[in-house]
């Protein structure tokens, strides 16, 4: 009786009296439809085509709440399976494939109608009808590829979309919310206790390249091209989307993915290493529950293909040196990645090493990055002796850059302030805190590891300390090895340890003063590292004090030279004393 009263429905909606055809005896529970099975698809085509202009109107059009009522009709009336009848029942098959492909059309149409100045009950009345339509569907019963690729389609897309806005008449990139990927993501989940099995079926059958699964569905198996925007659905991306949305659907289908990370095809390998690392980075604690998968993908840290090694150093650099926003990875996950990108900092490839010393740097500069591992620092700094002269450039340039926005710049942000000025206690105070001359030496002239006051943020600044003595050894190089060295080394100092009273960037100028007392904390900090006898001298304190004399000897030399100029023109040719008088 449902199913005659979902019929009578249909025809007093389109304008046929119920009555126009005789009843049912009493004892007649099934009635013979009122129309045969093609007439019946045909009217549920002319639904989804008036259905399909929701997607170009909105509430304040007339023809709107016809639109509304068609959708009420299917939400509450749950007409929709009819079709889901005519799927199971309808003999023959020729008739089966034509009511599966108007229930694909349905719900696609359902789904893509949808849009953000829409009111919210049309995404109410859509996730009612195809919750309904999934539920006609008993659990363990095979839900058919058409309806699950609908909408995995939808998620694929993403939660955003890409639009043109107009801003004082001027065409400007922007995004929006996807209504579409928002109504997907909540039918998977509203219904994810009948849809998991299915889902997770359809997606190991297409990442495992199952011939049967691939021909079936419309989603693509293979990994999206980097140079293209082309529109069709991939298995990667929608396995991406939908550990965002419902992780459970996806039980075994990461043990699936991960079987992909040794497989022969370098393209394959690579999407695979790609996917994981973006579930790991967006949601860490995947690689808690996941711990295999997790281990196997740092495994790739030594893979045989350079394009994947640096990828490596892309996701791994996100995962160890993450934001302060983004989600927090757990203490134990970061412990296992640092040492896969500490690897790669010293890979055979010089382009791995680049790339991996320049995600360090970088991801540890910005003020909004966590506090990375000291370990990753100093390994960072093995790559100053580097025999590739860029290599060694830019970890000495890299780790300055470090130490003066992480260490010495808070450290003089009271001196700094109280400009030229600044009261003897203060800066007595930053030195009491900034250097370690409080400490005893001990018997071969080496400070102790402990000083009064110490606090947490000493013990954490204790990875940037040993930077400057790093920095100095670069001058060991000579003109023959590196004639540019010694030049860059200089500029350094100048520039970029000690920061400089003439930029024009506020994070990278400091006064005259607080130069000088940064100066003098550099000078603790390569002195505080010696290992040598006490009374002897380190080698990287050696070359500092040369080239201190060198700068006070070039400064000496420029100043009789602008005397001489200024005595030379307070006299004429011919006119300067000969006994200098």
């Amino acid at each position: 009786m449902f199913v005659y009263a979902c019929r009578c429905r249909c025809i007093e909606y389109w304008g046929v009296s119920p009555f126009s055809f005789p009843l049912p005896s009493l004892p007649q529970y099934a009635p013979e439809a009122p129309w045969d099975t093609p007439e019946i698809l045909a009217i549920f085509r002319q639904t989804i085509r008036q259905l399909a202009n929701l997607a170009h109107t909105t509430a304040s059009q007339p023809l709107f709440a016809n639109y509304m009522n068609i959708l009420d009709l299917l939400a509450n009336v749950k007409i929709g399976v009819v079709l889901v009848e005519l799927c199971k029942t309808a003999h023959p098959a020729d008739d089966d494939e034509a009511a599966l492909e108007v229930l694909a059309e349905l719900v696609r149409t359902l789904l893509h109608s949808i849009r953000v100045e829409h009111p919210p009950q049309v995404s109410e009345y859509v996730v009612a009808i195809v919750n309904g339509i999934i539920d006609e569907y008993e659990k363990g019963v095979h839900i058919p590829v058409a309806i699950l690729d609908e909408l995995l389609a939808c998620i694929g897309q993403g939660p955003t979309v890409s639009i043109t806005k107009l801003q004082q008449n001027v065409p400007t990139p922007g995004t929006q919310p996807n209504p579409s990927y928002l109504t997907a993501a909540t039918i998977v989940r509203v219904t994810s206790n009948k849809i998991a099995t299915p889902l997770e079926n359809l997606l190991n059958g297409l990442l495992n390249r199952q011939s049967h699964v691939v021909e079936a569905s419309s989603i693509s198996a293979e990994p999206p091209p980097t140079d293209s925007h082309d529109k069709v659905p991939d298995v990667y991306t929608i396995v991406y989307e939908l550990h965002k949305v419902a992780p459970t659907c996806l039980a075994t289908v990461l043990g699936t993915v991960t079987n992909g990370l040794t497989h022969e095809d370098t393209v394959r390998r690579t999407a695979t290493v790609q996917l994981l690392g973006r579930i790991f980075v967006a949601t860490p604690v995947v690689a808690k529950t996941h711990h295999a998968s997790f281990g196997a993908w740092l495994g790739r840290a030594v893979d045989a293909e350079v394009p994947i090694r640096k990828t490596m150093v892309a996701l791994l650099r996100q995962l160890v040196l993450t934001d302060a926003s983004a989600p927090d990875v757990p203490d134990d996950i970061r412990q296992q990645a640092v040492p896969a990108l500490c690897t790669l900092i010293q890979d055979v490839d010089v382009l791995v090493r680049l790339d991996a010393i320049q995600a360090v740097c970088d991801g540890a500069y910005h003020e909004t990055a966590r506090h990375g591992p000291a370990s990753l620092l100093h390994a960072v700094g093995q790559r100053v002796s580097s025999k590739h002269k860029q290599e060694r450039r830019n970890a000495v340039t890299g780790l300055a850059q470090l130490y003066f926005s992480r260490f010495l710049r808070p450290a003089l942000v009271h001196v700094h302030n109280g400009g030229d000025d600044v009261e003897l206690d203060v800066i007595r105070q930053t030195l009491h805190h900034g250097c370690r001359l409080d400490r005893p030496l001990t018997r071969k002239g080496r400070k102790t590891n402990t000083f009064p006051d110490a606090d947490a943020v000493d013990v954490e600044d204790e990875c940037y300390r040993w930077i400057p003595r790093k920095v100095m050894e670069a001058l060991c190089f000579t003109d023959q090895t590196d004639s540019e060295m010694r030049s860059r080394v200089s500029l350094i100092l100048d520039e970029i340890l000690l920061g400089s009273d003439l930029s024009s960037k506020s994070s990278k100028r400091l006064t005259s003063t607080a130069r000088a007392v940064g100066l003098v904390m550099i000078v603790d900090s390569i002195r505080d590292g010696s290992t040598v006898a006490e009374g002897s001298t380190s080698t990287p304190e050696k070359f500092l004090r040369q080239w201190l004399a060198a700068r006070a000897t070039l400064q000496m030399t420029l100043r009789r030279y602008l005397d001489a100029r200024a005595t030379k023109r307070q006299h004429p040719h011919g006119t300067y004393p000969l006994d200098g008088t």
